[in-house]
């Protein structure tokens, strides 16, 4: 079987999965569906700040991968808000929106962050983007992990395994940064060995080029490291992207009638985000729902105010995310930064 046959099997494997899991929570609360039509008021101030609040959040997210580029050397140490990136990021959250993947736009923001900066390397692009979702990831669980903590004693229809299994995520994602960041001190190569080693890739093995690969990857994220700023910047812009996130997600509530806590939010948001990362579903489709329905029940609230709220989530995700479709269909009509700098 072919690579791209078996890659038409897992989209389609996708699919059923996303259709199952939409069609299943519409039949087991369809009833209470039917009583919230009659009931649902929506407030559109309250959705229009949730619009304004979660656009800011990507311009902050923006900001946090430029602070990676920056410390890689993919744009130079540009210090003003690079419009260019935050086009490449649009189209990377428009593709983790509509891709059969919620990590599909990251593969696209590498490649096209590569085509768009050609002075740059391959290993970078990918280290800027893994370390932007890193950190965005990490600083999640920490918020899911604190907040199952402090509900966890007052609410026993909250698994306990939650709490562990958050706390777990947590935790491994932390090694993983810090790994990640210091493996670069103890890759004893040089810059003139490492060049060598590129030269002869081509008479390597399969697993000498991967090693080489990991060594390369070791000593880009290393850069980072280097910089206490960039590190702390990077926790506190993730935070900050957490914190509007979560008021863009209240916003809705109150627009769509719901009165919830806003520690609620902090337990509903890092559960469906992660849960929609690693389901095999299309973008998450049916999955964030699926958490949404058992936050909100194991909370006192109906389950099928937990899947509107879902949906309405998902829809402002894909009202921000459309100027990416605009940009992406312009991309053959952006040269590149080597090509305007050569014109100049």
């Amino acid at each position: 079987m072919s690579s791209f046959s078996k890659k038409i099997i897992l989209i389609g494997f996708k699919i059923l999965f996303s259709a199952f899991c939409i069609f299943y929570l519409i039949n087991q609360f369809g009833d209470e569906f039917k009583s919230l039509h009659y009931s649902l008021k929506i407030n559109w101030f309250f959705i229009i700040c949730a619009l304004f609040l979660f656009g800011l959040s990507q311009v902050v997210s923006v900001i946090r991968w430029q602070i990676c580029c920056n410390c890689l050397g993919i744009t130079e140490g540009n210090s003003k808000f690079d419009f260019a990136l935050a086009k490449l990021y649009l189209i990377g959250l428009f593709c983790n929106n509509f891709l059969p993947s919620s990590l599909g736009g990251d593969f696209v923001r590498a490649y096209l962050l590569k085509k768009k900066y050609l002075h740059s390397r391959w290993i970078d692009c990918a280290g800027s983007v893994f370390v932007d979702r890193a950190f965005g990831v990490t600083i999640l669980a920490w918020i899911g992990f604190i907040a199952l903590f402090i509900i966890e004693k007052t609410n026993s229809l909250l698994s306990h395994s939650l709490l562990i299994g958050m706390g777990f995520i947590a935790l491994a994602c932390t090694i993983t940064i810090l790994v990640s960041l210091q493996l670069g001190n103890f890759v004893k190569l040089s810059k003139e060995e490492l060049k060598e080693e590129e030269v002869e890739e081509d008479k390597k093995s399969f697993l000498e080029s991967l090693k080489l690969k990991f060594i390369e990857f070791a000593l880009s994220l290393n850069k980072i490291q280097s910089s206490k700023f960039a590190i702390f910047a990077l926790l506190f812009s993730s935070l900050i992207i957490q914190v509007l996130v979560s008021f863009c997600l209240l916003c809705l509530c109150f627009g769509l009638g719901f009165k919830i806590k806003f520690l609620f939010i902090w337990i509903m948001n890092p559960l469906a985000t992660l849960g929609s990362l690693f389901a095999p579903s299309i973008s998450g489709l049916g999955v964030r729902e699926g958490i949404y329905a058992y936050v909100f029940q194991a909370l006192g609230f109906p389950a099928s105010s937990g899947i509107i709220l879902s949906l309405v989530w998902f829809s402002t995700l894909l009202i921000i995310s459309l100027p990416g479709a605009f940009y992406m269909l312009n991309q053959k009509k952006i040269p590149s930064q080597i090509q305007i700098n050569n014109q100049i």
